[in-house]
């Protein structure tokens, strides 16, 4: 059972790595340049917005 689990563990990995990449790259660009975001991605910058309301101060400032 323990050697089901850890396969089990291993294949949501494989799974979750591009999903990880793809979160930490909008949020990097989104730090060396939102504009970009803003101008390319609307629904997207909105979205984060308005779960991560202290960015646009951040961002604006």
């Amino acid at each position: 059972m323990a050697f089901a689990f850890l396969v089990g563990l291993q294949i949501y990995n494989i799974f979750m790595v591009p999903v990880k990449s793809g979160v930490a790259t909008i949020f990097t660009c989104m730090a060396h340049n939102p504009e970009i975001l803003m101008r390319d991605f609307p629904e997207l910058y909105h979205q984060i917005l308005a779960v991560y309301p202290e960015l646009s101060n951040a961002i604006h400032s």
